[in-house]
């Protein structure tokens, strides 16, 4: 439950950055490329910020959870024994979930051209990741179609990776196919920012 409502907060905390990524005009991109900062200079600067942000709030949604455990527990039995300095040995190898779940946000907003269609299709997204994700229900409530699919979007790795550190286990397999996720979801977008430039 924890780990499900961790993936969602995060999922939803994206859709307040729409006005700083929605940008009707790309003059500044054009701009940016005919001065040799290419889509491959801009992308890496916008999302690297907007990493850093999603970090520092996700960093704050730890502690406020760990300082309190104690009277949530009767609610998410999961932080039973959850104090600070554990909470921050789970945020930072939580870190490439993160990563993974802020490429996808940020590839969104690169599809899109306004505010009204970017923040639908981040709502959407959203509750659509986090429902098929169990994020919303136990997974285990699915048929085994949708438990296979949760497993392969990079919501479902996150959510069963984080409840996996918060068990003691913490699978290095899963943080790895994150990564690898939030490569590819950066590269893609850097190919939509660079066919919109040129």
């Amino acid at each position: 439950m924890y780990s499900g409502i961790t993936i969602l907060l995060m999922l939803l905390c994206g859709i307040a950055c729409c006005p700083f990524f929605m940008r009707r005009d790309k003059a500044l991109s054009t701009l940016l490329n005919a001065n040799r900062r290419g889509p491959i200079y801009q992308i890496s600067g916008e999302y690297t910020a907007y990493l850093f942000m999603t970090i520092v709030n996700t960093a704050v949604l730890f502690s406020v959870l760990s300082i309190g455990a104690k009277e949530a527990v009767a609610v998410i039995p999961e932080l039973a024994g959850l104090t600070l300095s554990k909470a921050l040995s789970i945020f930072v190898k939580f870190i490439p979930a993160i990563i993974a779940i802020t490429a996808l946000q940020f590839l969104l907003y690169e599809l899109t051209n306004s505010i009204v269609s970017g923040v639908l299709l981040q709502v959407i997204c959203s509750i659509g990741l986090a429902y098929v994700s169990g994020c919303l229900y136990p997974i285990s409530f699915f048929p085994k179609s949708i438990q296979t699919l949760s497993s392969l979007i990079p919501t479902g790795i996150a959510r069963g990776y984080l409840s996996s550190l918060i068990s003691g286990k913490g699978e290095i397999l899963s943080a790895l196919i994150l990564l690898g996720y939030a490569i590819v979801l950066i590269v893609v977008a850097t190919l939509v920012r660079s066919r919109r430039i040129h």
